[in-house]
């Protein structure tokens, strides 16, 4: 994803659609966090691949005019995301299994 072009939550979480693939019309609240990371651990329609890798170009430029959402998406990952693919999948999830799902921030 090209951080330059994410302004708003809502450009994020456009861009995460996209970015996952996530079908048309099934996450439809990209102003929601709680929305946001009930897909984000979801994920089944590319349920084929070992883990997840998200690329951010000019992380920097990203939501530069609001710096607090950009926080809060930088801590779901540390605080929800992460635990729950390498972890909590397997005890929340029927025949639910570990992933790697990282994320890298290029400036």
């Amino acid at each position: 994803m090209d951080g330059s072009n994410i302004r708003t939550l809502n450009d994020y979480m456009n861009a995460i659609i996209i970015a996952f693939k996530i079908p048309k019309n099934i996450f439809t609240n990209t102003n929601s966090i709680d929305a946001y990371n009930d897909w984000i651990r979801d994920l089944t329609w590319i349920d084929q691949y070992d883990g997840y890798i998200l690329i951010i170009e000019n992380f920097e430029q990203m939501m530069s005019s609001y710096p607090k959402e950009k926080g809060i998406i930088m801590d779901e990952f540390r605080e929800t995301i992460y635990p729950f693919w390498q972890d909590e999948v397997l005890h929340t999830v029927v025949d639910g299994k570990a992933k790697g799902f990282f994320v890298l921030l290029i400036d």
